[in-house]
């Protein structure tokens, strides 16, 4: 049966933040797409590309990490990106949503309510995107509820970079540190495991 569906979520770190909403058909998202909302692409461009790059943007403190073609010299206004970030249901706040989604880069910057800053460095991905889909995947099975303390958009960035092999250096101070305490409390040992490992080596 054919039917629409409405996604409203709203970005954590920015309470002010317009609802990001669409209308999506429920038959295009066989097959496409995975999650409770089709936020995670399955069918990327990307996938042919002969070297990734990614960066980070911040939209207030909420951290988006974009992956696009390697080729690419300077990111344009018309510049195809994935755009990978945790948000939650604007109608359940407790609900987790990844998304994982190829857009234009002008429109994630031109927000008109807030700031969206571009992140101090780019990075070559030893990944390919389809490792970095799997991981999306994955945790949105592994942790469908959103904690605004122990899963929110912020730990979800530092384990996803954790997973990609790059460093974020505009996190906060011992951010991985904090998360991996916090995970140890809720009787989560792979993240505290490997934001645990990430942290020390940086020493």
């Amino acid at each position: 049966e054919n039917y629409t569906r409405t996604v409203g979520v709203l970005i954590m770190g920015n309470s002010d933040s317009a609802p990001y909403k669409e209308s999506v058909d429920a038959d295009s998202l066989k097959n496409v797409t995975y999650g409770a909302f089709g936020t995670i692409e399955l069918v990327n461009g990307l996938v042919n590309a002969a070297t990734l790059k990614c960066r980070f943007l911040y939209q207030d403190e909420h951290p988006m990490l974009i992956i696009y073609d390697g080729s690419i010299s300077e990111l344009q206004f018309n510049s195809m990106v994935t755009r990978i970030d945790l948000v939650y249901d604007l109608n359940d706040k407790k609900k987790s949503i990844v998304r994982c989604e190829t857009q234009s880069y002008g429109a994630l910057i031109k927000h008109k309510i807030s700031r969206v800053e571009l992140g101090t460095k780019e990075f070559t991905l030893s990944k390919q995107i389809g490792d970095v889909i799997a991981f999306c995947k994955d945790y949105q099975d592994d942790y469908p509820a959103y904690s605004k303390m122990y899963h929110n958009c912020r730990k979800f960035m530092t384990l996803l970079s954790v997973f990609i092999g790059i460093e974020n250096s505009d996190n906060w101070v011992a951010e991985d540190l904090g998360y991996a305490a916090m995970a140890v409390s809720q009787c989560d040992p792979p993240s505290a495991y490997h934001l645990t490992k990430h942290a020390l080596k940086k020493k």
